[in-house]
């Protein structure tokens, strides 16, 4: 005699967890019954909210670094800009020196005297 075949017991719907309500459900469908939102997260949002955090840490990582170096070149311009000054007005001294030292020595040679 032959056994009857028996057939599985049918399983019960799955236990989901709304990510929108955070009720529990038994059941196989896409939407939670009580909120009828998606069981599924959409994960574009969650990819395009992190690319942004991502754009603005390099962004502002770059700014800091072009400003570190907008620092720096200024202090080092300014700093030669200071020497050739320093050098221009020892040059203007001397040449007002060499001029007034001239200018007495001539006036001595013809004479005149000077103060």
């Amino acid at each position: 005699m032959m056994c009857p075949v028996t057939r599985p017991p049918t399983a019960a719907p799955a236990q989901r967890v709304c990510p929108h309500c955070a009720r529990i459900a038994h059941t196989d469908a896409r939407r939670c019954p009580f909120c009828r939102h998606a069981y599924t997260r959409r994960p574009l949002v969650a990819i395009a909210a992190l690319l942004l955090v991502f754009a603005a840490g390099i962004l502002g990582g770059t700014a800091l670094i072009l400003m570190s170096v907008g620092d720096r070149v200024e202090d080092e311009l300014t700093r030669q800009v200071n020497t050739v000054q320093r050098d221009l007005d020892r040059s203007v001294r001397s040449v007002g020196d060499d001029l007034a030292d001239q200018l007495d020595e001539r006036l001595r040679q013809n004479g005149v005297s000077t103060p």
